[in-house]
């Protein structure tokens, strides 16, 4: 083959790229590359993973931490003049707080600025929760003498606002969720609860630890925060 033929062969390739990248530049369908929103559950901001929790008698030696997501939402600031989109997620996101590589997620969305973030708390619309259980979150531990189990069924939505996330095109911004979980305990008597043969104290919706149940539900719609920038 000449080198002319095949200068026009190298050619031609070129300029139809050449001419297929100008048409989309002018119709503006370039798209910019994305970037990743992550996400860290923490059992309190300063020890993410930590075992044990709040000082003195009201120390909680957590020994189990985890949570089902069904769904999650990151919503841009509609004020902002940027490119970013809603996203919503549907699916099955487990957390074990406790695990170094099971304490977090991360998602892809389009660069700009992302101001309120939603979890919803439940198990997937089409399975079980924790362990087959109706459970999307299980919290187990023991404070002095008592050992207890809290189990939720009921759907939580946690919403956070002003979180002020930032996501450049390839880049990652990330958010800490600080359960703060020295807090959910407050207010309940563990001594006063009724415990099981084992000595377990059982803290169901259904049971006869109902009202502690209700105590704690509303302890960990109060105790929940979102940190940006969670520490290494």
């Amino acid at each position: 083959m000449n080198r002319e033929r095949l200068s026009a062969l190298i050619w031609v390739p070129a300029a139809l790229f050449l001419l297929v990248a100008g048409g989309m530049l002018a119709c503006g369908e370039i798209p910019r590359e994305r970037g990743r929103l992550a996400v860290t559950f923490a059992a309190a901001s300063e020890f993410r993973r930590a075992l044990v929790v709040g000082e003195g008698q009201d120390a909680i030696d957590v020994s189990r931490l985890e949570l089902q997501l069904r769904a999650v939402k990151f919503l841009p600031d509609e004020a902002e003049d940027d490119d970013a989109a809603a996203v919503h997620e549907a699916g099955d996101f487990f957390i074990d707080v406790l695990d170094d590589d099971g304490d977090r997620f991360e998602v892809e969305v389009e660069p700009g600025l992302y101001k309120k973030v939603e979890f919803q708390v439940d198990k997937p619309a089409d399975g079980d929760g924790i362990d087959g259980t109706d459970a999307a979150l299980w919290f187990e531990g023991s404070r002095g003498d008592v050992a207890f189990r809290f189990t939720d069924d009921r759907m939580m939505k946690l919403t956070f606002r002003d979180v002020d996330l930032a996501v450049e095109p390839g880049g990652v911004d990330t958010l800490l969720v600080d359960l703060d979980v020295s807090r959910w305990l407050d207010e309940v008597d563990l001594d006063a609860l009724v415990a099981d043969d084992d000595g377990l104290v059982d803290i169901r919706a259904d049971g006869p630890n109902d009202r502690a149940h209700r105590q704690i539900e509303r302890n960990i719609s109060a105790a929940i925060r979102a940190l940006r920038h969670p520490n290494p």
